[in-house]
């Protein structure tokens, strides 16, 4: 670098309106959408009579539709929004990662706790593992081909959610709220959940945005879309001074070349901020301009891009299938899933695990699944009726499932939709032993199916189920006094009358009785 050139890199960087407009906009909007994401969640709760609700972030996340088209071979509700939002990142570039993702923020404000912690200790990442998101994302889109959605639990938009119903609604948050909290359910630890969350903040500390520059299946297909998209260019004026390299949280700059990486530039202007000459400007990548090429080691090279790609194609299609068959391994119960829907492998296929169903509940009757069906239901909601039924009325679950994994009923066909079948143990319940309980059936002929009754046998009043009226709404079992005890903190025990999986096929809705 000459004399001059040195002299003027030790220049300050302009203070003008323009920058201060580059400095502030990505903040304000970030904060903004993030603020909406929140309105949206707190909004979506029973009675759920508000139209804003975090559904409308889910239906506009081109990946989750994308997965859809590609599994049912139907156009999912929020399907306009997705490609509004696509048609935007083809002309302007990964904007959405920069100013709109809630994860995005997170994951900033973790950057900025950790910045003086990576400035002790560096830590070079290679450049080849950018390639791992386009890996995902290939898997992610195979296994939708062959009908899963499964693996779109690694979807921002689906962890966000995630992320908020697990903080708001665990036991510690339980705690921390009013004293009614404490009556009534609170959703279980989800270890996976959490895992994910490490995951994607603990890599923060040796390199600034270190999930999306490397994991990130949605800014993988955003960065295929948006590779012709708006782009920082560097003109003639430059002195080398490297400051936008190292404002840069994406690492798009080469610090050698001076050249930005499109796919990789989350449009944050922070270069143009920070340049002492103002040799960066914006331009539209569909057009000719100055932009200096790419040379051959560059991690979006066609060629290694095709490679991913095809691998991870390749990869997921030979694999699919053992390994999903091979998830299911567990304890092998038959869970109790949401009303309406009727087949177990449909449902976990299209099942993004984003929490929303349990967020809705207004008595957290859904809770997700540890272990109990192997691993591939980890994350999906299913019901655990002892520690309350299926609300009569709501039918919030259905409403803002965002796949359909949950199909949207009308109330009165909801209430008739078959989730299990009570089962009574006539050796724990309290009639078998001469003393009187009718709890169950005063709990069933308020819930308006009158599916059990009293009859006499062998000396003794005994429960019976009518199997042809029983929908398994699951609050005869929570109101049982059997094993109902216990000290704070404690699950409840078994009830005399258990919620079961039916077996005899029965899951159509009971329009009349």
């Amino acid at each position: 670098m000459s004399k001059v050139e040195n002299e003027r890199s030790r220049v300050r960087p302009v203070a003008g309106p323009r920058n201060w407009f580059r400095r502030w906009i990505k903040p304000v909007s970030q904060w903004c959408c993030l603020g909406l994401f929140i309105y949206c969640f707190a909004r979506t709760a029973y009675p759920f009579d508000s139209p804003f609700s975090v559904e409308r972030f889910l239906t506009m996340d081109p990946l989750i539709a994308l997965c859809t088209v590609l599994t049912d071979w139907r156009l999912p509700p929020g399907l306009l929004a997705a490609c509004v939002l696509l048609l935007g990142t083809f002309f302007l570039g990964r904007y959405f990662c920069g100013y709109i993702c809630p994860i995005g923020v997170l994951i900033d404000g973790v950057d900025v706790l950790t910045r003086s912690i990576r400035k002790r200790m560096p830590i070079r990442i290679p450049p080849a593992l950018r390639g791992t998101k386009f890996f995902l994302m290939a898997v992610i889109l195979v296994c939708a081909l062959f009908g899963s959605v499964q693996f779109l639990w690694l979807d921002p938009l689906s962890m966000a959610t995630r992320f908020a119903t697990q903080f708001a609604y665990t036991p510690v948050a339980a705690r921390l709220a009013a004293e009614s909290a404490e009556e009534m359910p609170v959703i279980r630890y989800d270890a996976v959940t959490f895992a994910l969350l490490v995951v994607l903040l603990l890599p923060t500390v040796i390199q600034s945005r270190f999930w999306c520059r490397n994991l990130c299946p949605l800014g993988a297909l955003l960065a295929v879309v948006g590779r012709r998209g708006r782009l920082p260019w560097v003109t003639d004026e430059c002195v080398r001074c490297s400051r936008c390299v190292e404002t840069c949280a994406m690492g798009a700059i080469d610090a050698e070349s001076i050249r930005v990486s499109n796919a990789e530039c989350h449009q944050c202007m922070r270069c143009s901020v920070v340049c002492p000459v103002e040799a960066v400007d914006w331009a539209t990548g569909i057009q000719p301009v100055q932009v200096r090429a790419a040379d051959s080691n560059d991690t979006w090279s066609r060629r290694r891009f095709m490679r991913t790609i095809t691998s991870a194609a390749a990869v997921a299609a030979a694999t699919h299938l053992p390994v999903h068959a091979s998830l299911r391994m567990g304890r092998g119960e038959t869970l109790l899933r949401p009303p309406g829907v009727s087949d177990e492998s449909i449902f976990l296929k299209r099942c993004v695990r984003c929490g929303e169903c349990m967020k809705v509940c207004p008595i957290r009757a859904l809770q997700p699944v540890r272990s109990e069906n192997g691993l591939a239901g980890i994350g999906s909601p299913h019901f655990r009726m002892r520690d309350a039924g299926c609300h009569p009325e709501c039918n919030g679950c259905g409403l803002v499932c965002p796949t359909r994994a949950i199909p949207p009923l009308p109330l009165r066909r909801k209430n008739r939709a078959c989730i299990g079948l009570a089962e009574v143990d006539h050796e724990t319940c309290l009639l078998s032993s001469g003393r009187m309980c009718n709890i169950c059936r005063n709990v069933c002929v308020q819930t308006g199916h009158v599916a059990i009754r009293l009859k006499p046998s062998e000396g003794f009043l005994r429960v019976e189920v009518n199997k042809d009226r029983c929908v398994g709404c699951g609050w005869c079992e929570f109101a049982c006094p059997i094993n109902g005890g216990g000290r704070e903190g404690e699950e409840r025990g078994p009830a005399a009358i258990k919620t079961v999986a039916r077996t005899d096929g029965v899951t159509r809705h009971r329009e009349q009785w």
